[in-house]
């Protein structure tokens, strides 16, 4: 039904949105981007992790991180931005990050407050 979907949405008049629409929705979702295919999976299932992906829903509208940002907690660096976009739907930026996993705050709560991203 698919097609069928999209023949309507373009008969009525509706555009492409295009691929910074796509890594809104994927980025809001908190959906990390693979790629094409991932082949390290017995790799990566050996280690021991030391960190985690996180969401970051920003208090500031017009920050606009890109990537690599320096987050901070308890004025020490804890991880960095590694995809951010515009969200519609929130009406401000949000980002996906990699934060120490060691973090007491994000082990006893869903959602945290105190972080600052250092956006130049």
């Amino acid at each position: 039904m698919a097609m069928a979907a999209y023949g309507a949405l373009i008969a009525a008049g509706v555009g492409h949105a295009g691929l910074y629409a796509t890594a809104s929705l994927r980025i809001e979702s908190g959906h990390r981007a693979f790629g094409t295919g991932f082949v390290g999976e017995t790799a990566v299932q050996s280690q021991t992790h030391t960190r985690r992906i996180v969401s970051i829903l920003f208090d500031d509208r017009d920050a606009i991180p890109i990537l690599d940002e320096p987050i901070y907690y308890d004025g020490r660096v804890v991880g960095q931005i590694t995809s951010a976009a515009w969200s519609h739907r929130f009406e401000r930026s949000v980002a996906l990050a990699l934060v120490d996993l060691s973090l007491d705050v994000l082990a006893k709560n869903r959602i945290a407050d105190g972080f600052t991203v250092d956006i130049a």
